[in-house]
């Protein structure tokens, strides 16, 4: 037998929130990275991937009324749930940057 108690499986089992966060601004600098660690600190962040690139679009797919930029996208995880339109709202007031060029996305 182990040494473990019920509270360590527990501990083990947390679950945790999946989102792909995508900006569509012509680049993403390391203040503003440093920026998006802090406010998502409030949800615990366990891990974010780097930024990916897009090659430069006529018209990015998530992104309608924005044209001829590239997007950056980031798969993050948090220990606790966030909303998604909660998410892009306290991560453009965060970052500063509007609205209509973040979208969240949840992995379901």
């Amino acid at each position: 037998m182990t040494d473990r108690t019920f509270s360590d499986y527990v501990a083990d089992k947390r679950p945790v929130y999946r989102y792909t966060i995508k900006f569509a601004i012509p680049e993403v600098n390391d203040s503003m990275l440093d920026l998006l660690e802090t406010c998502l600190g409030k949800y615990n962040l366990v891990s974010a991937t780097k930024f990916k690139t897009t090659p430069i679009q006529l018209a990015p797919m998530d992104f309608p009324n924005i044209k001829n930029t590239p997007v950056h996208i980031s798969d993050i995880e948090l220990e606790y749930p966030a909303s998604l339109d909660f998410l892009k709202t306290y991560i453009s007031n965060s970052l500063d940057i509007s609205q209509s060029q973040i979208a969240v996305y949840s992995e379901n």
